[in-house]
Order: structure tokens, then C-alpha cells, then sequence
């Protein structure tokens, strides 16, 4: 190996990539703490070093001043050198961390036993991204303001979400949208905010006072259709029914429309006196056509789109 050097100029050029990535993991597991560097090594005559594999020690001061102590130091780093360039990075000495990057860092290098070359490099800006700690802190106050938010704002009773996870691992604070009766008595700020439009009964409590059964949605196998609210988009919305007795029909959350199958077309009975355009729609699809990923023709009895299976839940407690 090469130990000596006469080299008394060194030209500098950093290349550091840091990734200061706020991931929704561990913050000190992602952001690497080594810095590469790279540079070009010239003898006194301005020329190359000869190509080949040198003993290198790279320090970092505090200033640009002699006679001071280094904040950081690695030893005998080999580095393999090709028309004066070479690339490696520093850091990675568990034992000995690099610097806080939120002040002024200069950088210097000796080649082997030769003395350290006096010209020291001002680190610039980008390596200052290294201060993660500012990143890591900013990342956990995102947390903790998410979590604070959360927890003052949480989802409102009779949200309904889409959970595809076993049924078993139903979160607490939820049930499954399968049509179930709840007594207004145990379930009281859930009923206040559902009321009967899911469908509702009278009953007594075991003490013989009277309560309302009210109806959690039951979405097995259904799909979800925005209210009207009068809009005009559904021509339908007057003629839906109610999916539980008690519950609520029209242009109105929980009311119901029934599937229109193959072969109601000709039937013009099962249509309401709005449905022009729906029976418009079914008169297109012939009563044998391509509804699977299969690529066979099959017979059905119901228009649907390509679909798959989820669970429909409900919040019912906070």
C-alpha cells in the first residue's frame, strides 16, 4: 500500500445523499447516519495521485483554525484512488457518532503517515440535512398532534367504514353492518344519531318499561348509493321502499331499491313509472353475456359490475 503522499492541495467536491423521509415507521431506523464523500487528490504539481489503494484519515473540526481538537475522527480508512478521485463515506464508527450538522463544520484529510493537509473544507448546506433530530422531532409532533386530533375528534357514531380484516379482529367500538336490533336504552347516543331510519320496533326492557329496538344497517351483499337529497340524479328516489319495516322509504338514508334483473324488461310491472332509463339499460345486455373473469358466458339473474367482498362496519360506541 501507498502511505506516502507529497500531496499538498487537495480539490474538494462533497456528494452527500441523505434521505430525511418522514415514514410512518421508525424515523431512526430509515435515516442513514454516514456521510459520503468524495474528492480529487493532487500533488503539489497539480497532478493526479497514482492510481491506487492509500491509507486515509478524515477528520472534522468545529472552525477553519489550527491547533484545535477534532469533533470527529476516522483512521486508516482504505480508499481505492483513480486519476485523484476517491469515494468513501464517514460515520460509520458506532462508537463514535458524527456531529451535530446545526453548525459550522469544516472537513480535512491526511494521506497516510504524511502530515494532515492544512487546507480544511467548509461543509455547505446539504450535509446540514443530517440534522435528523430536527426531522425526527417534527415527525413525532406530526404524531402527536395526529393522536390529539384523534382522540379530541374522533369518527362520529354510524360511520360506516370498509374493513377487510377477519371477524374476529373487529376493532372495539364496532359491530358488523348485518341488519342487528339494539335497544335505544343500551345504545342511546347511537340511537339518538340513527334513530328508526334503519328500521325500528317497540319492546319492553326486562324491567317492563317500554324502549325502541332500532335496526343497524345490513349491508351483506349490498351496495351503497348516495342519498338525492332531491338532485334529480336518481329518478328512482321517490319509489324506494323500506329495507326494515319501520324504516325509512323515499329520498331518505336506509330506504331500499330492489335489484332489476335479466328478464324484468318485459315485464313492465316490476318498473315504476320512472324507470324508462333503467329499462333502457337492461334491454342492452342480453340475457347471456360475459359477467365473470372467466371469459364464459353464464346466465344470471342480476345486473352487477365486477365486484368483491368486504365487510361493512359501523361505529356504535366511542
Amino acid at each position: 500500500m501507498k502511505n506516502k503522499s507529497k500531496t499538498k492541495l487537495i480539490i474538494f467536491t462533497l456528494l452527500v445523499i441523505i434521505f430525511t423521509s418522514l415514514n410512518y415507521v421508525d424515523s431512526k431506523a430509515i435515516i442513514p447516519k454516514t456521510l459520503p464523500v468524495q474528492g480529487r487528490l493532487l500533488d503539489k504539481a497539480d497532478k493526479p495521485l497514482p492510481d491506487g489503494t492509500y491509507n486515509i484519515t478524515i477528520r472534522l473540526y468545529k472552525s477553519n483554525s489550527t491547533g484545535e481538537t477534532a469533533l470527529y475522527e476516522e483512521k486508516d480508512k482504505l480508499v481505492e484512488i483513480k486519476g485523484g478521485v476517491f469515494s468513501t463515506s464517514i460515520g460509520e464508527l458506532t462508537n463514535n457518532p458524527l456531529p451535530e450538522f446545526n453548525q459550522n463544520i469544516w472537513m480535512s484529510i491526511q494521506i497516510g503517515s504524511d502530515k494532515e493537509i492544512p487546507q480544511r473544507i467548509k461543509l455547505g448546506s446539504v450535509p446540514f440535512s443530517l440534522q435528523s433530530q430536527k426531522s425526527e422531532e417534527s415527525y413525532h409532533s406530526i404524531l402527536s398532534d395526529t393522536a390529539k386530533y384523534v382522540a379530541e375528534n374522533p369518527l362520529p357514531l354510524g360511520t360506516i367504514q370498509i374493513y377487510a380484516g377477519k371477524r374476529n379482529k373487529l376493532p372495539s367500538g364496532w359491530m358488523f353492518c348485518e341488519g342487528q336490533a339494539l335497544s335505544s336504552e343500551d345504545y342511546q347516543d347511537l340511537y339518538n344519531v340513527l334513530g328508526t331510519s334503519w328500521g325500528g320496533s317497540s319492546a319492553f326492557n326486562p324491567e317492563g318499561e317500554p324502549v325502541t329496538l332500532f335496526q343497524l344497517p345490513d349491508l351483506r351483499g349490498q351496495f351503497l348509493r348516495g342519498v338525492d337529497m332531491k338532485a334529480g340524479n336518481d329518478p328512482d328516489a321517490n319509489g324506494r321502499k323500506q329495507y326494515k319495516p319501520g324504516g325509512n322509504a323515499g329520498d331518505s338514508v336506509g330506504s331500499f331499491q330492489a335489484a332489476i334483473v335479466l328478464g324484468d324488461v318485459n315485464n313492465p310491472a316490476n318498473f315504476s313509472s320512472t324507470t324508462s332509463f333503467s329499462t333502457d339499460l337492461v334491454a342492452e345486455v342480453p340475457q347471456d353475456s360475459q359477467f365473470g373473469p372467466s371469459g364464459t358466458n353464464s346466465t344470471t339473474t342480476e345486473m352487477r359490475p365486477i365486484n368483491v367482498y368486504v365487510f361493512y362496519i359501523i361505529k356504535v360506541r366511542r
